[in-house]
């Protein structure tokens, strides 16, 4: 029996039918949810890798930087003695 009730019923049931169709579409099954935990979890490990090789890279940067000031202050004491020297000697020194 087509009654306008049985019409609005099956109008709204199809209406409902597609919008259950684009929720399934995006809702995750385990199997895709584990493949996902997966790959955050590599991510994660990834991550992890990167932010100690950073650490190190910046660790070989702070020691070069403290042996470059001490070779520069060095180099000073240096020419401070090179030029006492060639003070009380009578050298002239060229730059």
């Amino acid at each position: 029996m087509d009654t306008p009730d049985n019409k609005f019923i099956v109008e709204k049931l199809h209406a409902l039918d597609g919008k259950l169709d684009q929720l399934i579409s995006v809702v995750v099954t385990k199997e895709e949810f584990h493949t996902l935990e997966e790959r955050m979890s590599d991510l994660t490990h990834n991550t992890d890798r990167l932010v100690t090789a950073v650490d190190g890279l910046v660790k070989g940067y702070d020691d070069l930087r403290i042996e470059y000031v001490a070779i520069k202050y060095q180099l000073s004491r240096y020419e401070r003695w090179f030029e006492e020297l060639a003070k009380k000697t009578g050298v002239k020194l060229e730059y």
